[in-house]
């Protein structure tokens, strides 16, 4: 009886699973390296220039799979969050919850109270492992049994809470704050900041998120979710720091949605139930220049600013004082936050440059260093400050705190765009191409292409192109050389595209081998290979193992000729590179052992093995 061949994973695929990311990337930059003409082909051919077709062939696959499924996901797929791209690619390979699919999502068993805690469990960890539309899901199926039976008690209103604060987060997409606003009330999951290397936690997060999230959409549903979990804790006479946590949040959405009478409710609210809570009242006071609050709640506020140093206490405080005219409060509030550090946002601290005396300059400049020049990245507000400093006539005082932001920032871009742009304000175009060169050099030392870096070459293009900068010796041969990567950068942009393409392709196209619909996954194979044929080289190892998968599929259809013609073209290559992982020459060459059996060419298919045998050896 012939054996049926055995379904493995893709070769292509096979291969990407054994490279870490990280070498995934260095590998397809070697390949744009090796292929330097990849770039300048760009325009004829070189590159799968219509997306849009190869997207409505990748969707048909994925709609004929939903119309023919026969696999059961709940064991085979990962998390589906395609909101965290971005987070995956840090994701650890090991994470607890790779077997967790959304189908087990919808599927889990609630039927006990048990059941129910331990799926609260889960959707916590979830969360905290940041795969919030995943929590968010799991949330939601607790919230329906839990309203389901009709109690409105402390627990439904904290999966009200927690169907709320996931539904913010996955919208936008930004699971981290900024450290100045965490406070008492911030108390919950603990999520990690990739972009600054610091932890934060519960409510700062879901704020910083409705500050920056443009789902309005989203926004409002969880606003809704938030003002029931609100009235059940204030029937349940619970006035804890929950509570006012969920008052600050509601503040936070009706500011976002442009009801600031509302949100001034809220917050006046929270700091009636909590003194503690008055520093967003401030923050809400500073945002809207509500000088009529500041001035109604100013010695709350001062209070605020004495015995917390509190940062927007403090400045709304200082916006007030200017607005009036009052400098003698406005000196003795400023050097109060330049002995604590309190930081002040730029518009406030600029605005009382006029009244500085001559002998606060020098702690002013301290105080700039301590509090705008201590964070992961400097304030771009910092250029704001310098260009005031400038206007007032203490450039030298400017570059001493641009020297000391250039020493502390000195590998990362994005603060040296804001330095360079500093100095420029400063008429120091010297020193501000001596950054922009660094820039430059440290760019193409990674040759990461990316949008940012395009953005930032971009930006600096502009301001070489001023009449001020092309009086500098150099700057023509720096633009000339940012000119040229630009270019490398869109061209390993489109080219990773492509590839990112293919992979889509491959993974859709292998769940329908494996679902046994072969004809539309060898379709999909197919248009990978053609994608890889157009962007790598020639004898590239990945256009092997893609043929593979092709010849594969070809097999399952008995399209024989077809096959072993692929099948030879594959194992030609491969036997060329002798580096390649041995494993998947073994494969090809077992697989096309068995086609060759199924074509009863048994003396070829012993000769096929026979070499397999060798490779074990």
């Amino acid at each position: 009886m012939k054996q049926k061949p055995k379904l493995l994973m893709p070769c292509a695929m096979q291969i990407l699973s054994k490279l870490s990311l990280q070498s995934l990337g260095v590998a397809v930059l070697a390949t744009l390296t090796g292929v330097g003409a990849t770039g300048a082909r760009a325009d004829q051919g070189s590159f799968c220039h219509d997306i849009p077709a190869r997207e409505a062939v990748l969707n048909e696959g994925k709609e004929y799979l939903l119309q023919h499924r026969n696999v059961d996901y709940g064991a085979r797929r990962t998390v589906i969050d395609d909101g965290l791209a971005s987070y995956r690619l840090r994701e650890r390979s090991s994470s607890e919850f790779q077997n967790i699919s959304i189908f087990s999502i919808d599927h889990l068993p609630l039927e006990t109270a048990q059941q129910i805690a331990e799926a609260e469990s889960l959707a916590e960890k979830l969360e905290c492992a940041q795969h919030f539309k995943s929590a968010h899901r799991l949330y939601l199926r607790v919230l329906k049994l839990r309203e389901k039976a009709g109690a409105a008690n402390i627990r439904l209103a904290q999966v009200l809470e927690s169907v709320a604060r996931t539904e913010i987060l996955a919208a936008s997409n930004l699971p981290f704050a900024d450290n100045k606003e965490v406070g008492i009330f911030d108390q919950g999951p603990q999520y990690e900041s990739y972009g600054v290397g610091s932890r934060f936690v519960g409510s700062a997060i879901v704020r910083n998120a409705i500050r920056k999230t443009v789902d309005l959409a989203a926004i409002k549903s969880a606003g809704e979710l938030y003002t029931h979990a609100r009235a059940i804790r204030r029937n349940l006479h619970d006035s804890n720091e929950k509570l006012v946590a969920d008052l600050i949040i509601l503040g936070a959405i009706k500011d976002k949605l442009h009801d600031s009478i509302a949100a001034k409710s809220f917050y006046v609210e929270a700091s009636q139930l909590d003194q503690r809570a008055i520093k967003y009242l401030a923050m809400y006071a500073l945002g809207q220049k509500d000088f009529a609050l500041a001035k109604e709640k100013e010695s709350l506020f001062l209070n605020q600013a004495k015995t917390n140093a509190d940062s927007a206490s403090t400045s709304i405080l200082l916006a007030l004082y200017v607005s009036e005219k009052r400098s003698s409060d406005t000196l003795m509030m400023l050097r109060q936050a330049i002995a604590h550090s309190v930081f002040v946002p730029a518009d406030v601290l600029t605005s009382t440059f006029k009244i500085i005396q001559p002998n606060d300059l020098e702690l002013l400049t301290t105080y700039i260093n301590k509090t705008w020049l201590t964070a992961a990245e400097p304030d771009p507000a910092l250029v704001t400050v310098i260009e005031a400093m400038h206007s007032q006539g203490w450039d030298a005082w400017a570059d001493t705190i641009c020297q000391s932001a250039a020493k502390r920032y000195s590998r990362s871009i994005p603060a040296l765009m804001v330095i360079a742009t500093c100095y420029c304000q400063l008429n120091n175009q010297a020193k501000a191409l001596k950054l922009y060169k660094l820039i430059l050099n440290s760019i193409q030392a990674v040759r990461e292409p990316s949008i940012v870096a395009i953005t930032e070459l971009s930006e600096i293009v502009t301001a070489l192109d001023s009449e001020a900068m092309k009086r500098e010796p150099e700057s023509q041969a720096v633009l000339l050389s940012i000119s040229k990567e630009i270019e490398f950068q869109k061209s390993a942009l489109r080219h990773r595209q492509c590839l990112d393409m293919a992979a889509q392709l491959n993974k859709t196209a292998f769940d329908l081998e494996r679902s046994a619909h072969n004809a539309m996954a060898q379709k999909l194979y197919e248009q990978a290979l053609e994608i890889k044929q157009l962007n790598l080289t020639k004898d590239d190892p990945e256009i092997a193992v893609q043929t593979l998968d092709v010849a594969r599929t070809c097999t399952a259809q008995k399209n024989y000729a077809q096959a072993q013609s692929l099948y030879e073209r594959a194992l030609t290559q491969l036997r060329k590179k002798p580096r390649i992982d041995r494993s998947v020459t073994k494969q090809a060459l077992e697989s096309y052992g068995q086609m060759l059996n199924q074509m009863n060419q048994q003396e070829r298919a012993k000769k096929i093995y026979d070499e397999a045998r060798e490779l074990c050896k």
